[in-house]
């Protein structure tokens, strides 16, 4: 995967995809959007964290990108992820996050945390409710 992204899927069904604070290219965005259709064709019934604690904030062309991609995709992510947690770091990242997913909703519930303990143990309540 793109150097901006590191996936760990040794806790399956939690999925964690930690960003480096690298800002992607474009191609490098791409390679990770094929990573994220190869997990979600790969596995089943998980919940992805996505720990952007070192995230920089993503240019309009790759929200955009983003948006499409997981609209594309709106089914296949419905089907085998169970939610989505994000470790953002602070109030005001939280507030951009939830304006971006105001208007371009997610497809499956989520929650937003400060630290990647309490991402784990926001899996666990995602991971109970699913059974």
């Amino acid at each position: 995967m793109a150097q901006f992204c590191t996936p760990d899927y040794s806790k399956n069904p939690v999925m964690l995809l930690t960003m480096t604070g690298i800002e992607p290219t474009m191609e490098e965005f791409e390679a990770y959007l094929s990573e994220m259709e190869k997990m979600y064709s790969q596995y089943k019934n998980f919940v992805l964290i996505f720990d952007a604690t070192k995230s920089k904030y993503a240019s309009g062309e790759i929200r955009a990108r983003q948006a499409k991609w997981i609209k594309d995709h709106e089914k296949q992510i419905k089907e085998n992820c169970i939610g989505m947690i994000y470790v953002l770091p602070n109030v005001m990242i939280e507030m951009v996050f939830k304006c971006i997913v105001t208007f371009s909703p997610l497809p499956v519930k989520y929650a937003t945390v400060r630290s990647l303990e309490a991402a784990m143990k926001e899996s666990e309540k995602f991971l109970a409710v699913a059974k």
